[in-house]
């Protein structure tokens, strides 16, 4: 079956399995959660606890959705929900940021989040539900369900050979990124690329079938490209929320790309 048919995310359990497959690194979110405290202690809002368990959003994930089996710490009178309503009802924004950002939602829409986010709230309930209006569990589920799978031997082969292979295909939607954004979709930590559901992009999206997405980062003649497989359009949102999702599968070529060494 493939990846991109899998079932969706319906209970807990479902959620917490998706989540085991992400890598607990999170740069965007530690950023968010130093601003935070940065503002906490200046505006007084309420903080996170000094003391906590775990050491990374990944393991509280993992840990806080352990407890759904039962009625865990806090006395649950009713464990039966679905992993909608676990999202629904996560308290520390901190979650909510790193769960997107390794599922590999767009940044743009995780920096829109975030800002709403600082911008007045006091309480983490009200952070969350700020992050929660851009990042509905729509958008969660349609990256979670995107994700690759650890890579295997086999794949990796099959993505060296298919790098080397001259690009037909005539339907081709093109678009251009800025570097951060590139680099994410070149190291396949993003898997989803937005656009507004504007008229242009109306024009352009709708209505039409594309074979792959090729890729320019900015607009000199030796630029960076890349072409990935396009995978599909799905649309979430109302009135000016609207937006396209573009669904992204496997990197066909890379052309004239060299990352930036890490510090």
């Amino acid at each position: 079956m493939s990846l991109r048919a899998r079932s969706r995310i319906e209970t807990p359990q479902h959620l917490r399995r998706a989540i085991a497959r992400l890598s607990p690194k999170s740069p965007i979110t530690d950023r968010f959660s130093a601003q935070w405290r940065c503002l906490g202690i200046r505006g007084g809002r309420q903080q996170e606890q000094k003391v906590v368990w775990y050491k990374t959003q990944h393991e509280h994930w993992l840990g806080w959705l352990r407890a759904y089996d039962g009625p865990g710490a806090y006395g649950r009178a009713n464990w039966n929900r679905t992993a909608e309503f676990v999202y629904g009802h996560i308290v520390n924004p901190q979650m909510l940021v790193y769960l997107a950002e390794a599922s590999g939602v767009d940044p743009i829409l995780i920096a829109k989040a975030t800002r709403r986010a600082l911008a007045g709230k006091t309480t983490m309930a009200s952070m969350s539900g700020a992050i929660r209006g851009v990042l509905t569990w729509s958008v969660i589920e349609a990256a979670l369900r995107g994700r690759p799978r650890e890579n295997t031997a086999r794949n990796s082969r099959r993505r060296i050979s298919q790098a080397s292979t001259k690009i037909r295909i005539k339907s081709i939607l093109y678009l251009n990124l800025r570097r951060e954004f590139f680099a994410a979709i070149a190291a396949r930590s993003k898997r989803i690329e937005y656009r507004e559901q504007t008229p242009y992009w109306k024009k352009r999206l709708e209505g039409r079938h594309y074979d792959l997405v090729h890729f320019r980062n900015g607009y000199a003649t030796k630029a960076s490209k890349m072409w990935v497989e396009f995978l599909g359009l799905r649309r979430y949102g109302r009135g000016r929320r609207a937006y396209y999702a573009i669904r992204l599968g496997r990197i066909l070529k890379l052309q004239r790309w060299r990352p930036r060494a890490s510090h």
